[in-house]
């Protein structure tokens, strides 16, 4: 455990990836050498990744969307948390000056319409959100002391435990659930606020009746977090899940000194699907990174997650109760990981040869967090060392003939109609579909 709290995240990986991009991009501006300079105590792992994030360097693709958003003028892209989210000023007027400024997070959070904002020890009243002017606003009024309000969000989750959806093969699996890092697409939604003082309820369905910029407001937004899934009656009870999803947060980010604003949990409305077409609605809880894009903040989680279990039983014990985390535990230690992109036949894959969708194979392809498309093999193919496959996809456009392409291999599942694909094992040497010797043994 963290000493003492740091909201740097210095040792974040795709921190350190911005700040190498400023870093390079700084010194290439000075004509200085691109070599990291020697003289200062850089924190661990941030030579390697400033190496991969300098011109010419071989970055991962896990950094991609990180070096996509920086451009090239990573200075003025890469604010510290929320990269890309739309920021806001907060003002009396358009044309007056602003009293401060919040990132749509914060936002939906504190200056929800209606909301209590308090500033120099004044109090003010959201009175709309502007988002049609040239600079993002909104708009304030002058409110009565001592005001209060308390925001109701609802949070919708979908993922999966897809190829697609999985970062870095991180699943663990069992009879009766599973625990996964995945990328997800969370909205979150205010429909109302509770008054401080009285403790009334304030719907925006009502209120947008009398004025029309009291409305419900959205965030909808990409990031990655942990699911876990536990099939079992007794962890399927919403107050179990919002109590194990609850304290996972509250012991991660003292564990592990990380600031709770950017993570989140949520013990309801979460959907996750498989690559067989399985849904899971009920027994899932998540924990997510709440900064737009994603740091993989909660990746910790996931690697370290029997280490937490242990901490919030000792954190449960002290307070009585202690049964629920214990059922967990149990659940957890009969999960063992699982290959997503390997096929559960019981049969190893020989030497030299791949298990592979057979040609004509009608299957779903899924680019990141998008809605599945189905395709027809034509063949395999290595590209640059990467498995992929030529396909038929629909047309573009109505009225229009089908189109053929190369996909990668990890973005294709199979579909929900089992008998409109199959498996066959492929050459990888020779690149042509053939039987293995010896009827497929190792």
């Amino acid at each position: 455990m963290s000493v003492e709290p740091s909201y740097l995240y210095l040792n974040n990986r795709f921190m350190q990836f911005a700040h190498g991009r400023c870093l390079a991009d700084e010194r290439d501006a000075l004509a200085a050498s691109l070599s990291l300079p020697t003289h200062v105590r850089w924190p661990s792992g941030f030579a390697d990744t400033y190496a991969a994030a300098r011109p010419g360097g071989n970055r991962s693709p896990e950094f991609d969307p990180i070096a996509e958003l920086g451009g090239d003028t990573p200075q003025r892209n890469y604010p510290l948390r929320n990269v890309g989210e739309v920021n806001w000023e907060i003002k009396l007027n358009e044309n007056a000056d602003k009293l401060g400024d919040a990132t749509q997070c914060q936002a939906l959070r504190e200056c929800y319409p209606g909301a209590a904002y308090f500033h120099m020890m004044k109090t003010y009243e959201v009175a709309a959100w502007r988002a049609s002017t040239f600079s993002p606003f909104i708009q304030v009024r002058p409110s009565k002391p001592g005001r209060s309000t308390r925001p109701q969000i609802t949070t919708w989750i979908n993922t999966g435990i897809t190829a697609t959806e999985l970062i870095e093969n991180h699943l663990e699996r069992g009879d009766n659930g599973f625990l996964a890092e995945c990328h997800m697409l969370i909205t979150e939604r205010v429909g109302g606020y509770f008054d401080g003082r009285t403790g009334e309820f304030h719907s925006y369905q009502e209120l947008q009746q009398r004025n029309p910029n009291m409305k419900a407001r959205l965030r909808n937004f990409r990031t990655s977090g942990v699911v876990l899934c536990i099939e079992e009656d007794w962890f399927k009870k919403g107050s179990v899940k919002s109590q194990v999803s609850d304290r996972l947060r509250e012991v991660f980010t003292h564990e592990y000194s990380v600031l709770p604003q950017d993570v989140g949990s949520a013990a309801t409305n979460i959907v996750i699907r498989d690559g067989d077409g399985k849904v899971w609605r009920g027994g899932c809880i998540a924990v997510f990174d709440e900064t737009y894009g994603s740091l993989r903040l909660t990746e910790k989680l996931y690697l370290e997650f029997n280490h937490i279990l242990e901490r919030l039983l000792v954190a449960a014990k002290a307070d009585g109760g202690v049964d629920e985390f214990e059922h967990v535990k149990d659940a957890v230690l009969n999960f063992s990981p699982k290959n997503p992109y390997m096929v559960e036949t019981g049969i190893q894959h020989p030497r030299g040869y791949d298990q592979v969708f057979a040609k004509g194979s009608r299957v779903c392809y899924r680019s990141q967090g998008s809605i599945g498309t189905d395709v027809e093999i034509i063949q395999a193919g290595i590209i640059n060392e990467e498995l992929m496959y030529q396909v038929k996809a629909p047309p573009p456009r109505p009225g229009e003939s089908p189109i053929t392409l190369w996909i990668r291999a990890t973005a294709v599942e199979p579909s929900g109609d089992a008998d409109a694909w199959e498996y066959a094992f492929w050459n990888r040497e020779s690149q042509t579909y053939e039987d293995p010797p010896n009827d497929g043994e190792p």
